[in-house]
Order: C-alpha cells, then sequence, then structure tokens
C-alpha cells in the first residue's frame, strides 16, 4: 500500500500553474521533522491538483503548518547533460491547512485551525489505543517528556 501523511511547514509561498488543459497544478516542499529524532528535518517535495491546489496557493503562505496525505511516486527524467535523473514526490490525495502565522500573530479567527505547538491541531482527536495511554495530535502522536507521569517507568 502506498500512503503517506506528513505535517510539516511549508518552505516558500505555493504558486499556482495550470496544464495546457486548464487544470491546475501546484508543487512544493514542506519541512518535516523526524519523530524521536532531535533536530533533524527533511525537506519533502509535494504536487497538489485541481481544488487543493487552489486552496493552497490561496490560503498557504511560508511557515505555515500544512498535513498532506498521498502517494509517494517516482518520476524519471533525463537532464540537459543526458544524464538519468529520479525525483521522489508525494502526489496528494488531500491537504489541509493546520495554521497560519499570520493568523497566529493576528488576534482574530478567520476559521483557520489555529496551533499551540507544532504538527497539533488546535482540537486535538483523541484517541485510546488499548494500553491505557491516551495520545493526541494529527495522526495520533503527541510529544512525550521523560518527566510524563503516565510512562511505565
Amino acid at each position: 500500500m502506498n500512503n503517506c501523511q506528513f505535517v510539516g511547514r511549508l518552505t516558500a509561498d505555493p504558486e499556482l500553474r495550470r496544464t495546457q488543459e486548464g487544470t491546475a497544478v501546484c508543487s512544493y516542499s514542506l519541512a518535516v521533522k523526524r519523530p524521536m529524532a532531535k533536530d533533524v528535518t527533511d525537506f519533502l517535495d509535494f504536487v497538489t491538483w485541481r481544488q487543493g491546489a487552489e486552496y493552497l496557493t490561496q490560503y498557504g503562505h511560508k511557515g505555515d503548518i500544512v498535513a498532506a496525505s498521498g502517494a509517494l511516486q517516482a518520476r524519471d527524467w533525463t537532464d540537459k547533460n543526458g544524464n538519468k535523473r529520479r525525483a521522489f514526490e508525494v502526489v496528494t490525495t488531500s491537504v489541509e491547512l493546520l495554521s497560519s502565522k499570520r493568523n497566529s500573530q493576528d488576534t482574530t479567527n478567520t476559521g483557520t485551525a489555529q496551533n499551540a505547538g507544532y504538527g497539533q491541531p488546535s482540537v486535538p482527536q483523541q484517541t485510546n489505543r488499548g494500553n491505557g495511554y491516551s495520545q493526541q495530535g494529527f495522526g495520533g502522536y503527541q510529544e512525550i517528556t521523560e518527566d510524563d507521569p503516565a510512562l511505565p517507568f
């Protein structure tokens, strides 16, 4: 199964392009922190089509936190020197703006989900994995510190 989910910050303002047929497309990259790795960030390429592309280019700006789901895809091409190249990108099936730096600096709420922390929606989803530990946030993950009283050790 080829299904990926990422939460990260836009590295630049997304720009809308159109195909010859007029279909909206947006290519952008997200800075995504690696789970359980301190100070490690990956810069991943994404492609969003149609309404998602229009939505992201209208409301998304550099530094905003975005949740994107899709499939990892390899794209092969030959460069101008005749060398074969390959790039990997996530072709999204859904994209959602979780928070905006502009809105978090402003006191008015425009309907965009606001964040208290990186990658966590303002209304956390509660899940219970059956082990007695409650986790929250996008994808069910929350940063845990060593002094957390819920830890069994």
